[in-house]
C-alpha cells in the first residue's frame, strides 16, 4: 500500500506530450536514476529536471526526458530560442513521462491508536511545510473526512448524510453583524459524535437555502455548538424558517 499527499505548488501527475524531435545545438537528457554529475547523454543522463533545464543556454537547445516518473519540480526562467530553434524541455520519445508532486508517506507512519479502524499518520514538518491538499492511496485520490459521513461522489448530496440546525436555538443570521463570528447549534449528533470540530470546514445551507462555507474556529467536543467566522455582506436571508436545512464538516 503507499500512500501521498499532494503539494499544490507542484505538477500532480501530468502526462507529457511525447514530442516529434526536431534539430537542435545541444540535446540533454534526465532520468530518475541517473546522475546530476553525469554528461546528460542518453546512456549518462543527469537526474534532476532542473539540473537538466540549467544547462539550456543557446537557441536550439533541448532537455528531454527519459520514460519515468519524477517527484522533483524545476524552474525555466531566462531561456531565449527562436522560432527556428527554439529552447525544449519535453519527453525523449522513449515512453511515458509524469511529473509526480506528491510526497510519500511511509507506511511506519501509519498507526491504529484506537484499534477502531481510523488510522492517523504524523507528518514531517518538509511535507506540512509545502502545503497539503490532498490524500492519495495506491494512486487514488481519497475522500477528507466528513461528519456526518459521506464518500465523494453523489452520496454527499444525499441529504440523509447532512446534519440540521436545531430549530429552537436562536438563528444566529437574525442577528449577522458583518465581520462577527456567529455561534450555530447543530440539532442532530455532533454533540455525541466524539468530534472537536475546530479548524474543519462548515458547509452550510442557511440563506434561503444559499450554500456557505467557513472554518470553524470554535468548537468543544461534546456540544452542539459551534463558532464560524463567515463574512457574507447583504447575501446571507435571515429568515429561519427557510434556513433551517444542512451542516456538514469536513473534520
Amino acid at each position: 500500500m503507499q500512500t501521498a499527499l499532494m503539494q499544490p505548488s507542484l505538477v500532480l501527475l501530468a502526462l507529457l506530450a511525447l514530442l516529434t524531435p526536431v534539430a537542435g545545438q545541444r540535446t540533454f537528457y534526465a532520468h530518475p536514476s541517473g546522475d546530476d554529475h553525469a554528461l546528460g547523454s542518453f546512456s549518462a543522463p543527469l537526474r534532476t529536471i532542473q539540473s537538466c533545464v540549467d544547462k539550456l543556454t543557446g537557441s536550439g537547445d533541448r532537455c528531454l526526458l527519459k520514460s519515468g516518473v519524477y517527484a522533483d519540480a524545476a524552474t525555466v526562467a531566462g531561456k531565449r530560442g527562436t522560432a527556428a530553434a527554439p529552447v525544449v524541455l519535453g519527453a525523449a520519445g522513449d515512453g511515458a513521462v509524469v511529473l509526480d508532486g506528491t510526497a510519500p508517506v511511509p507506511p511506519a507512519r501509519w498507526s491504529d491508536s484506537s484499534g477502531g479502524g481510523l488510522w492517523s499518520a504524523t507528518l514531517p514538518t518538509s511535507v506540512l511545510n509545502g502545503g497539503v491538499a490532498q490524500l492519495w492511496l495506491d494512486g487514488a485520490m481519497q475522500t477528507p473526512a466528513r461528519w456526518p459521513n459521506a464518500r465523494s461522489g453523489k452520496s454527499a448530496f444525499d441529504w440523509t448524510r447532512w446534519s440540521n440546525f436545531s430549530t429552537s436555538a436562536p438563528w444566529p443570521p437574525d442577528s449577522y453583524k458583518p465581520s462577527k463570528p456567529m455561534v450555530f447549534t447543530d440539532g442532530a449528533g455532533l454533540a455525541n459524535s466524539g468530534l472537536d470540530a475546530t479548524g474543519a470546514i462548515a458547509v452550510m445551507n442557511i440563506g434561503h437555502m444559499d450554500t456557505f462555507a467557513a472554518k470553524v474556529s470554535a468548537h468543544a467536543k461534546g456540544s452542539a455548538k459551534f463558532t464560524v467566522s463567515l463574512d457574507v455582506g447583504a447575501g446571507m436571508g435571515n429568515s429561519k424558517g427557510n434556513c433551517c436545512c444542512c451542516c456538514s464538516c469536513s473534520c
